[in-house]
């Protein structure tokens, strides 16, 4: 057995680690494919303008298909494109340069 002095220093069972609480996951919504739309983007693109850039779940209640954690994701990837874009054009370089994708590929075609 472990002495109080050392359970008093964390010792012992559990190795002294403290139990974090579960946090809740929000789960995709039914229906809707790893993919962003067009119309979806739309959305999240007038979401922004209205709301605000990290209103995530007033965005995600516009657009209606996605989650605030989907929505969350979806904003980081686009202000990384768009911040390469800009390098790549103040470089003299095309956005859609042959290492970038044909534009609207992003997306997947609307239902």
């Amino acid at each position: 057995g472990v002495g109080a002095a050392a359970r008093a220093h964390g010792a012992g069972e559990g190795g002294g680690r403290k139990k974090r609480k579960a946090r809740a996951r929000s789960e995709a919504v039914p229906g809707t494919t790893r993919y962003w739309t067009r119309s979806e983007h739309g959305l999240f693109l007038a979401g922004c303008e209205r709301f605000g850039g990290r209103e995530y779940a007033a965005i995600s209640r516009l657009v209606g298909t996605r989650n605030p954690k989907q929505v969350r994701t979806h904003a980081q990837k686009f202000e990384k494109k768009l911040a390469r874009d800009a390098i790549r054009s103040a470089l003299g370089a095309h956005p859609g340069g042959p290492n970038s994708t044909p534009s609207g590929s992003h997306f997947s075609s609307d239902p």
